[in-house]
């Protein structure tokens, strides 16, 4: 797997992560009091509702790059045969290189195929989940 793939799956981890944390912060929020005088207590550093703020503005940033790169490697995949990473493509280059004796080679892309086929598939559960963020970054006020 690319590392552009990797990064997007990660962003994509990230979001999730950000989002359950925006709607737990509330009870992570609990004001604290010093146990000796009930007050509350004097906090230097940022609370952890700033901190995940912070984070999800940064995921919210990036969500409509992931979706735009997402909808642009569905539509790669999905090319014909003479779009290079094609899903097509690559079964093409894998029967050449078999017809012409280049066993490793046409195991390679084979292996390449179905990682890219695997990847086809979780595309659009990805692009709805992103639109989904988009919605949830907006809603926050984001």
């Amino acid at each position: 797997m690319r590392s552009t793939t990797r990064q997007a799956l990660a962003l994509t981890c990230a979001v999730g992560a950000a989002m359950i944390s925006m709607s737990l912060a509330p009870a992570a929020s609990a004001t604290t009091t010093e146990p000796s005088t009930g007050a509350p207590a004097a906090s230097a550093s940022p609370t952890v509702d700033d901190w995940l703020r912070q984070r999800l503005e940064l995921i919210c940033a990036r969500v409509p790059n992931a979706i735009t790169r997402t909808e642009r490697l569905t539509e790669r995949l999905a090319g014909d045969a003479t779009t290079p990473g094609s899903l097509l493509w690559l079964e093409e280059k894998a029967a050449e290189a078999r017809e012409t004796g280049r066993d490793d080679l046409a195991t390679g892309l084979e292996n390449r195929l179905e990682v890219r086929t695997q990847l086809a598939d979780l595309l659009p559960e990805r692009l709805e989940f992103l639109q989904r963020a988009v919605v949830r970054c907006e809603e926050t006020g984001l």
